[in-house]
């Protein structure tokens, strides 16, 4: 599900960036984050962060129109702040209840078209100090102004909006630890040819990177399995619960604040679970599961679309018996595409499903991969996520058959990419090659980046006796091999990655799964793209190791807050988990 889409909806997977001034992060002009910058812009949505009551006023100075500062105003409290704001609760709001500003200079003169008065700046309010990554609220009053530009360390991100009576308010984004120190932030007040200035700052200081904000459980028996961000950064969750043994779909949402759950609700009578989910354009939800009714012998896909609010639309679509969801993404347009396995009888073919944005199915046919003019059906294939960039879906996935030779049986991971519309199979179809003694690979999962697409998933070598997770960068246009890395050690057992994202700091970010003393443990890290391949990780982060327990989806929202989640094991029965780490 991870998806290149234009303005108003999520991503999944690229950081979007909010409207207006969340145009640059503050502080951060490196290269690699331009670039990555300018793909959001040209590819992504635009979203705004969660909103929350609960959250506690900021400190603001207050400054008069010449930019000499006031000091703290007297009506320390009063302001409830907003709810989104990421300044700290040890900074109570303060805000201006007064004009001190210096009222706009009179012309005199209306007949010539100027104004009658000069644009001026009576109070700006920002907090002092700011401990969180998140969106800090700004609010700017002012007179006989017409648009208010505003600065922060001298690059231009834009206008406030227009809040009406002289109010100009907007957020400036605060990435974590990368923004820690002190910004000034430079607004300008207009009116025609007419400008006035006023200058404040505020300081970052946000815990380390990797270390964890917060954690919430789902009841017991539940499991996640893949995360969406709405366009307030909430966080969704697909997967399933547990109701009377039966083990169904599910779909949770959570604040992006606090984790705290919004609603929780199961998305079918019959057994089954969630595999993935795409957020619309207009917030509706794809949701992709496999569901197994009473006396059939298999699940089937069931792909279906929801309300933001996990209301059934009636809109649904249905795989046959032998086959199985592992993937969607949602298109520009609202419609979407999903990718999985059907059985072929003798081999596993690559499962895919299109419906377009009115909920009219146009593609229900397998693909069957098949090689340097090689016997249909000679490989067996399976798709395990898929990325929608422009018109093009990218399946990701793996491959098993004679890749290098007529006597060596192997199994490759597979990029194909897929007419939108039409399934048609364009070039370059990408099989990944051997790595060393690593000659064997699987993909799992994948993210857009400026520079191609970033997949996740594990080597292993010639008996699949010895495993590592590998993280590659691939050129799509040529199908190049840009950058490949490697976590170690590698292991005797199973590990592997199972979805990567890309940060606003061009950091890979992946979930995966480690054995450990024979079972699965959840792990998580960051690695910068482009860095040595099998140095140490940026930071980690792991799943409690008494029992098993898997880190299976993670998304990164516009201010670089990250949020991994699977399952752990309490007292024999699984348990979803969804953290949120500080980036």
């Amino acid at each position: 599900m991870r998806d290149f889409i234009p303005a108003c909806t999520i991503i999944t997977t690229m950081r979007p960036i909010s409207a207006t001034i969340l145009v640059l992060a503050v502080g951060c002009h490196s290269p690699t984050y331009l670039a990555i910058t300018a793909a959001h812009d040209a590819y992504d949505s635009a979203t705004t962060g969660d909103v929350d009551p609960t959250t506690e006023a900021a400190a603001s100075g207050t400054t008069d129109a010449g930019g000499e500062s006031l000091g703290e105003s007297t009506n320390v409290g009063t302001d409830t702040g907003d709810a989104d704001d990421a300044s700290g609760p040890g900074d109570a709001g303060v805000s201006a209840t007064e004009d001190t500003g210096t009222a706009g200079e009179e012309t005199g003169d209306t007949d010539t078209g100027e104004p009658a008065a000069l644009p001026s700046i009576l109070s700006l309010s920002l907090p002092a100090k700011v401990y969180a990554a998140g969106p800090v609220k700004i609010e700017v009053l002012t007179e006989h102004t017409l648009s208010v530009q505003i600065e922060v360390d001298g690059v231009d991100l834009g206008e406030l909006a227009d809040a009406g009576d002289g109010l100009f308010i907007g957020v400036l984004p605060v990435r974590g630890a990368i923004d820690n120190g002190l910004h000034e932030v430079k607004v300008i007040a207009k009116q025609g040819p007419h400008e006035v200035d006023q200058t404040a700052g505020y300081e970052v200081s946000t815990p380390k990177p990797g270390t964890m904000a917060w954690l919430t459980a789902g009841p017991a028996g539940s499991r996640t399995n893949r995360l969406a961000l709405t366009a307030e950064d909430d966080v969704l969750e697909g997967g399933q619960i547990e109701i009377n043994k039966v083990t169904r779909p599910s779909l949770r949402k959570r604040s992006a604040l606090t984790g705290a759950e919004l609603f929780s609700k199961p998305l079918d009578t019959r057994e089954g679970s969630v595999a993935d989910l795409a957020v619309r354009p207009d917030g509706r939800v794809w949701v992709a599961m496999n569901v197994r009714k009473q006396g059939e012998p298999s699940p089937r896909p069931r792909i279906a679309l929801f309300e933001a609010d996990g209301t059934f639309t009636g809109i649904e679509a249905f795989g046959d018996l032998g086959q199985g969801v592992r993937a969607i993404a949602a298109d520009a347009e609202g419609g979407c595409f999903a990718t999985g396995f059907a059985s072929a009888g003798k081999d596993l073919d690559i499962g895919r499903w299109r419906i377009d944005d009115a909920g009219v199915q146009t593609l229900g046919d397998p693909y069957d991969y098949a090689p340097k003019e090689m016997e249909k059906h000679s490989f067996s294939e399976f798709a395990s996520d898929v990325v929608i960039i422009g018109d093009v879906a990218w399946v990701v996935g793996a491959s098993d058959g004679l890749h290098d030779g007529p006597f060596l049986l192997e199994t490759r991971g597979i990029l194909v990419p897929m007419d939108l519309h039409t399934g048609e199979i364009l070039d370059p179809v990408i099989v990944a090659g051997p790595k060393g003694t690593f000659t064997q690979n699987v993909f799992f999962g994948a993210s857009p980046h400026p520079d191609g697409l970033l997949v996740t998933g594990y080597g292993c070598n010639d008996t699949c006796t010895e495993y590592r997770i590998e993280t590659t960068l691939y050129d799509l246009q040529s199908g190049m091999l840009l950058w490949f890395a490697y976590e170690v050690p590698s292991g005797l057992k199973l590990q592997y990655g199972s979805d990567i994202v890309l940060d606003s700091q061009g950091r890979a970010l992946v979930a995966g799964v480690v054995t450990e003393n024979g079972a699965l443990r959840g792990y998580v890290f960051a690695r910068p793209v482009y860095g040595n391949s099998g140095s140490p990780a940026l930071f980690d982060h792991w799943f409690p190791a008494f029992a098993p327990s898997a880190v299976l989806g993670i998304v990164v929202d516009t201010y670089d807050r990250i949020s991994p989640a699977g399952y752990i094991t309490v007292n024999g029965s699984i348990q979803a988990r969804l953290v949120r780490i500080n980036g």
